[in-house]
């Protein structure tokens, strides 16, 4: 086997498991909306094409840094990715914009283009007021979330064939 073929195989069954599990969580919770509400959006099946997508990203960017590091710090730098790349937009743009060293704020908009913006994925305000995302944006944040995960599970396969057994 090679190892290329390893991450590939780690990141997919990953991706499977993750899949099965949120797959029956979205299950659930259609079944309680039917229960509830007397029908189901069919925007929810998409919303949740996204979570995967999501999930999808924050796998490749977990397997990237499994294959550079150990456990611990791969799972610690692991969390906080998918903490900062959900308050990117809001939290981390406001403290960029108010840095005064210019070498901080080079570093920091650095790491703010480097990090995934995982709140493109998030469609909950979207399901709940009823408003479907257009149809060009859904596609763009799949390309977006393809291209990152697959950039990612890329750079993993390369520092995992450099890696010394």
């Amino acid at each position: 086997m090679r190892r290329w073929e390893y991450i590939l195989g780690k990141y997919l069954g990953v991706m499977a498991t993750t899949a099965i599990s949120v797959v029956l969580m979205a299950a659930a919770f259609a079944a309680l909306l039917f229960h509830y509400q007397h029908g189901i959006d069919p925007f929810m099946m998409t919303a949740v094409g996204f979570v995967l997508l999501e999930a999808g990203v924050i796998a490749g960017v977990t397997i990237v840094l499994s294959t550079v590091c150990g456990p611990v710090p791969a799972a610690v730098v692991s969390f906080l990715v998918y903490v900062m790349g959900t308050v990117k937009i809001g939290y981390l743009s406001t403290a960029l914009n108010g840095c005064q060293t210019p070498a901080a704020k080079a570093i920091g908009l650095t790491f703010y283009h480097l990090l995934p913006n995982l709140e493109c994925f998030n469609f909950k305000d979207a399901l709940v007021h009823g408003v479907p995302a257009p149809a060009p944006y859904l596609i763009l944040v799949a390309i977006y979330g393809l291209c990152y995960s697959g950039f990612a599970v890329y750079l993993a396969c390369a520092a995992f064939s450099r890696r010394e057994l």
